[in-house]
Order: C-alpha cells, then sequence, then structure tokens
C-alpha cells in the first residue's frame, strides 16, 4: 500500500470509529482531516451510467471513480467500525446506562453544531417541525422485529437511509439507525460476523450513495440552511431515543442510586466533551463541520 492511500486507510479507520456512535458523523473527520471534498466528488461520480466506462476498460473506470482512493477509506473504516462495534457491544450489554449516556452527551453538542450552521428563521420554520418529526419517530418502537425477507428489506432500507443522511452535514449513519430500531441489531450483526446482514446492509447503502449523493450535495448548495434547519430539529426530536435512563423500556427521570447518577452525568458530560473536540477542530480547519 502506497504512503498517499495508507494515510486514506488511518483517516478511514478514525471516521469508521466515529460512525459506529450515533452523533458526530464521520464526515466530519473526514473535513478535519482534508479529505472531505474529495470523499464527496468521488461519490458524486457514482451512478449506474458510469459503468458504462468498464467498455473503455478497467483502468479507466478505476481512475474515473477513484478507487484507489475509496477502498483504502473503506478498508480502514470497516476496521475502525469492527473495532468500535465490539467495544459498544460489550458496553451496552454490561453498562447500558453509561453507553447510552455519554451518546447523549455526544448527541446534544452534534446537534448544537448543526444549528449553529443555520440560521434563526429557518431554525424556526423547519426545525420546529424537523422536532416534532423527530419526537414522533423517537416515541415509537422502531422497526418491528421480523424474520426472513421482511428482515431482510428492513436492513437494505435502512442502509440506504442511512447512507443518505451521512451526506448531510453533521447526520451519522448509526443517528438514522437508532431512529429506525436497527442501531443494536446491526452493532450485533457486526459482532457475531453475520456477513449476509452486513452485505444486505451494504447494498442498501450503496443503493443510497448513488441515488441522494447528486441531490443532496445540490440541496446542501442551493438550500443549505434550509436543510440544516429541519435537520437540526429532527436530531433533538432523537434525543428521546438515546435517554439513558429508562425503566421497562420507558423514559423515566433519573431515580437511581447517587453513585450511579453522578457516573452518567459524568459520561454524558465526556461525550459532550469528545463531540466539542471535533467541532472545535473542524472550525479550526476553516470550514463547517459536516
Amino acid at each position: 500500500m502506497s504512503a498517499g492511500a495508507a494515510g486514506v486507510c488511518l483517516r478511514g479507520l478514525v471516521m469508521g470509529m466515529a460512525e459506529a456512535a450515533p452523533g458526530v458523523s464521520g464526515g466530519t473527520i473526514a473535513l478535519v482531516t482534508g479529505i472531505y471534498d474529495e470523499l464527496v466528488g468521488t461519490i458524486a461520480k457514482l451512478s449506474p451510467p458510469s459503468f458504462g466506462l468498464l467498455r473503455n476498460g478497467l483502468k479507466a473506470f478505476w481512475q474515473h471513480h477513484n478507487l484507489t482512493f475509496l477502498v483504502a477509506l473503506g478498508a480502514g473504516m470497516a476496521a475502525g467500525l469492527l473495532a468500535m462495534a465490539e467495544l459498544l457491544v460489550w458496553v451496552l450489554a454490561t453498562r447500558p446506562a453509561l453507553a447510552w449516556s455519554f451518546l447523549f452527551g455526544l448527541m446534544i453538542v452534534a446537534t448544537g453544531g448543526v444549528a449553529l450552521q443555520s440560521r434563526p428563521l429557518w431554525l424556526l420554520a423547519l426545525g420546529v417541525p424537523g422536532l416534532a418529526l423527530g419526537l414522533v419517530i423517537a416515541s415509537g418502537s422502531g422497526l418491528p422485529e421480523v424474520g426472513g425477507s421482511a428482515r431482510l428489506w428492513a436492513l437494505f432500507g435502512g442502509g440506504t437511509l442511512a447512507a443518505t443522511a451521512w451526506i448531510v452535514p453533521g447526520v451519522s449513519g448509526a443517528f438514522v439507525l437508532v431512529l429506525l430500531g436497527l442501531y443494536a441489531p446491526v452493532l450485533a450483526a457486526v459482532h457475531e460476523r453475520n456477513l449476509g446482514d452486513l452485505a444486505v446492509l451494504a447494498a442498501g447503502m450503496a443503493v443510497g450513495l448513488m441515488l441522494s449523493s447528486r441531490l443532496l450535495a445540490r440541496l446542501l448548495t442551493t438550500r443549505r440552511q434550509a436543510v440544516l434547519g429541519f435537520v437540526t430539529g429532527l436530531m433533538a426530536g432523537s434525543l428521546l431515543r438515546l435517554w439513558p435512563w429508562r425503566s421497562e423500556g420507558a423514559v423515566v427521570f433519573p431515580t437511581a442510586e447517587a453513585q450511579l447518577l453522578i457516573a452518567t452525568l459524568g459520561v454524558a458530560i465526556l461525550g459532550a466533551v469528545a463531540a466539542l473536540a471535533l467541532l472545535a477542530a473542524g472550525r479550526k480547519a476553516g470550514r463547517p463541520c459536516a
């Protein structure tokens, strides 16, 4: 692997670790490390008609789609996702309140970061409807647990939506999976190396990227603040799904013993600090975080 590809792979490793947790998008890491523009431009080239370049030979196809970059980035992301998923599966199984507290803190700051990229007018006009939609989705039970082909279609659809959201500044694919109730099942599939489920999820993500990349890129160019106003509300509403204190699945106020309460609040603050560090790094890079 060349030095350039190795650097891209390392960036992908960190992006994969960030993308495993809802809150800060892997796109933020791409921006901070200087590959966001190349990533978005490369994704925008992916379309069914572009596969016609295979008639001109594999080399032309490979160079047009910048596949050296994509393969190196994808390999790093896969490694990062696997490593982080193992940690998250263990923490969610042994210390669920602490895990959700950390993600809750991350999401609060990430939501604020997106809000700062919009204007008050759009936050009121589209943020409020987004908040209502987020609360409705988050208060539900997510997609029902089904088996057979219905389960595969749920994974495919979830992958499509997750990949679509990934292009939007500040939104992680894991955030969408949380809203759909697919976050824990996908983590379990990664942990158990369920290649069938992961292949279906990956196929859905590929379709989502090809179908939405150009449209979202255009919207973010022409209606960026309106889109981000709606996304801010949606993210704020989704905080309900990440609320760490629950009793038999229902949201409750923290009434646990003082030691556990202090621990969960401390971990939530740690998650917020981690998100603030990433957002500050994005501002230092001279561009809005994505």
